[in-house]
């Protein structure tokens, strides 16, 4: 079942990717191959598909109303599985950025559907000619032989234990299916440090308005979104709904200020009510003031029991500094309050097996704002660079992040600078290098 979702997510990230840079991915999808018949006869990302290769190659504008229209026209939109099913891939991807990404595991799980068409077609020939469980065995077992070595002689059982479930893992890692490192909402960063890693705080640190909550929330949404985490945020820097009305637009693609006004458009309207529908579906929880004391026990007991009622395995949050320790132990300074909480993630992130980012409070010297222990718990840590510009209507300053430094990660390359820019209206931020 977990294989056929990723097949699925794959294949509606790159539907959703055609949706909203038509030419440029579609121009990739031809370079490399891809024919409406790789996604399966009659399923309905083979009708979406073909509908938009006929509508590019016609030079027609598309969007959801006008690719609804099209297939409506065709007869071809209730195989499709309708106009929702549209809608469902645009709001499926906040951004096409990552449609190489898609493209190549369509075209694997393609290559995997046609090699088991013909491994079953072989399997029918050598059922009508020779013992077929004889040559099946031989394969099963030629893997196994080439673990052997991995296996455990200590009889202890906590070391075999370990040792099995790390020759399990190396196991998956070589049939593709390994889910230990996740991918980011950052192309650049997945090329140069490959994802971040269960167990890992990631920090975002940042001064005040630099953007940490937005750049926080991009995060936990992806891992929701593109790897299907059951997610949790904890909140102190804004209520529930102030959170949720930024994460509805930036799944949404819906702007931010005809949001707070109520004046959406009708295609705005329309992804709304889609956007809400899928977010009720997903496994997302959210806690603010009103729901939790933003205290260290409080919040550690929130994640603990999270993580064994629904799974949890992404935490966000926002951010370190709210955080206080609870009431008797007022002789602790500053430092070591956040560096209890700090450390407390680590573990949490440990022990569960999390994608933790928490955001941090830096002050006007680029440090940790009442503290530098955190930065020691971090397994990964972006800085937002910010620089000030004149308005160019009002003239007055105004804070503009179009960077990222990346001053730890975990086993990898660090040092270097992500640019981005903050699209405002949809509440995120897009990799531009």
């Amino acid at each position: 079942m977990k294989k056929r979702k990723d097949t699925e997510d794959a294949e509606r990230g790159l539907i959703g990717s055609l949706l909203l840079s038509p030419k440029k991915v579609m121009e990739a999808c031809k370079d490399r191959g891809l024919t409406p018949e790789a996604f399966g006869e009659g399923r309905p990302p083979q009708q979406i598909y073909a509908a938009l290769e006929e509508m590019v190659s016609g030079k027609k504008n598309i969007d959801l109303i006008t690719v609804t229209e099209f297939m409506d026209a065709k007869g071809t939109l209730p195989a499709a599985g309708g106009a929702e099913a549209i809608a469902d891939a645009l709001i499926y991807v906040p951004t096409a950025a990552n449609y190489e990404t898609y493209l190549d595991l369509v075209l694997k799980n393609a290559a995997v559907r046609k090699a088991r068409y013909e491994w079953e077609k072989i399997n029918k020939e050598l059922d009508a000619t020779v013992d077929s469980d004889d040559v099946r065995r031989v394969l099963a077992e030629s893997f196994k032989d080439s673990m052997s070595l991995l296996k455990p002689s200590s009889s202890d059982d906590t070391d075999k234990s370990l040792l099995l479930g790390y020759v399990s893992s190396v196991e998956d890692r070589a049939n593709g299916t390994h889910e230990t490192v996740m991918s980011t909402p950052f192309e650049t960063l997945n090329n140069k440090a490959g994802g971040t890693g269960a167990g890992e705080v990631m920090g975002i640190l940042g001064i005040p308005s630099a953007g940490k909550s937005i750049l926080g929330k991009q995060f936990a949404l992806h891992n929701l979104l593109e790897h299907g985490m059951p997610t949790m945020v904890i909140t102190g820097e804004m209520p529930y709904q102030q959170w949720m009305d930024r994460a509805v637009c930036e799944i949404g693609m819906i702007d931010f200020r005809n949001f707070r006004m109520g004046r959406l458009t009708d295609i705005e309207q329309k992804s709304l009510v889609a956007t809400i529908t899928k977010i009720a579906k997903l496994p997302l929880y959210v806690y603010d003031r009103k729901r939790i004391r933003m205290e260290r026990p409080n919040v550690e007991s929130a994640i603990r029991s999270e993580a064994k009622s629904h799974g949890i395995k992404c935490v966000l949050l926002d951010y370190l500094q709210l955080i206080k320790s609870p009431n008797g132990k007022k002789d602790l300074r500053t430092d070591q309050e956040i560096g209890e909480v700090s450390n407390m993630l680590k573990d949490m992130s440990v022990n569960f097996g999390l994608h933790t980012i928490a955001l941090c409070a830096e002050n006007d010297d680029g440090q940790v704002r009442n503290s530098r222990e955190p930065e020691y718990d971090f397994d990964n840590i972006l800085k937002l660079i910010v620089r000030s510009e004149k308005n160019p209507k009002t003239g007055n300053p105004m804070i503009i992040t179009d960077k990222v430094l990346v001053t730890k990660w975990r086993d990898s390359e660090r040092g270097y600078v992500i640019r981005v820019e903050m699209i405002g209206k949809h509440c995120k931020f897009i990799d531009v290098t």
